[in-house]
């Protein structure tokens, strides 16, 4: 009886270390993957909307400084332009980020 009795406490300290470790592991990744970012987080903030991966885009930021406070800001329009010719033509936020849904290709 006292042997059965040893196997069962080993069995139950055997069995509490592995949960224990898996707690400890499964806390650690879920922690860990919190402050993971990606390119189309960096995406999605520029353009405000949520971009696919792998989605084709060209972004970028214009910047104008020197404005007064109080000064109303300008209109900015950016154009993509391939070989001389106008694709696109869009107006930046007011941050001053713009996008264009596209593949960059030769030239653009």
């Amino acid at each position: 009886m006292l042997y059965y009795q040893f196997i069962n406490i080993q069995f139950l300290r055997s069995f509490m270390n592995r949960f224990f470790r898996i707690i400890v592991i499964t806390t650690l990744v879920a922690v860990c993957s919190l402050s993971l970012l990606a390119q189309v987080d960096e995406v999605s903030d520029a353009t405000g909307m949520p971009i696919a991966i792998g989605a084709p885009v060209i972004y970028g930021q214009v910047a104008i400084e020197g404005i007064p406070k109080g000064e109303r800001r300008p209109s900015i329009f950016v154009s993509l332009l391939s070989g001389g010719s106008q694709l696109e033509r869009r107006q930046a936020d007011s941050r001053g980020y713009f996008f264009f849904m596209q593949n960059p290709r030769h030239g653009v």
